[in-house]
């Protein structure tokens, strides 16, 4: 039998237990090796009662109880103990941590690890991902945009985690018919940030071994990417790829770009 999750687990906090927990028994719900499709219940009755629910981020206790989406599938049979700790949790100042004496008195019925203090994990400040993009799938990208008058995407096929959530990167070619022309651009996203939901965090994107990127900054995402539409300053490139511009700014055209992606700060 397939052991439910790694003896080990390196996490950075709470939330990202919760979202590694929730991952694994989303993709049992799906049909994951050995498991029977939609077959979650023995893994939410092993799983759900491990997290330690009052050392979550308000965000992420906010999610479970305000989302309909599958990724707080977790928690669902725990519903009205979660609303008690929200309400506890926000009658207390924020620089107060719940003792398991006020859980107890205050919210009846919870599962043994909502007693237990804060994990002793290493918390992690900062995340990167990395992404090798080849130019010859930019180059494509944006010859297909100027010939289909559309905006072309190309998604990084992998992300970094970081306050529960996953934080990867896209390169668009977005057409504007009014320049009759396309801008290449490079955006963020928190790929698993709950619907309706913000969060606040500090990133930077740049292009490793070439003195370009953008200055660093802090925001609120939502679940709508954010970024800069002109991001290799190459302007608008009209019909073909505009291999001038792209040596002018001393990119290179074959092989490939590596762009860097670096959060940090994440925060509801």
């Amino acid at each position: 039998m397939t052991p439910l999750l790694p003896l080990q687990i390196q996490v950075d906090s709470e939330d990202t237990v919760l979202f590694t927990v929730c991952t694994y028994i989303n993709k049992i719900a799906a049909g994951g090796p050995g498991s029977g499709v939609g077959d979650t219940q023995p893994a939410l009755d092993k799983l759900s009662p491990l997290v330690r629910c009052p050392h979550l981020s308000q965000l992420r206790l906010s999610a479970a109880l305000l989302s309909d989406d599958n990724s707080m599938l977790l928690l669902r049979e725990l519903q009205p103990q979660l609303k008690r700790l929200q309400l506890l949790k926000s009658s207390c100042s924020i620089d107060v941590d719940l003792g398991c004496e006020d859980i107890e008195k205050h919210v009846p019925n919870v599962p043994a690890s909502w007693l237990l203090p804060v994990r002793d994990i290493q918390p992690t400040s900062s995340a990167q991902l990395d992404w090798e993009v080849d130019v010859a799938a930019i180059r494509q990208a944006a010859q297909d945009s100027a010939s289909q008058k559309r905006t072309t995407i190309l998604m990084s096929p992998t992300s970094c985690l970081l306050g529960g959530l996953t934080w990867g990167m896209d390169l668009r070619c977005d057409w504007q018919a009014s320049k009759q022309g396309s801008k290449i651009g490079v955006f963020v996203h928190a790929r698993n940030l709950p619907a309706g939901s913000l969060c606040r965090c500090t990133y930077s994107l740049e292009i490793v071994d070439i003195q370009a990127g953008c200055t660093p900054g802090s925001r609120f995402f939502n679940n709508n990417p954010w970024g800069y539409f002109n991001f290799f300053r190459v302007g608008f490139m009209s019909g073909v790829f505009d291999e001038a511009a792209w040596i002018e700014k001393g990119l290179p055209t074959s092989g490939s770009i590596k762009l860097r992606l670096t959060v940090s700060n994440v925060a509801e």
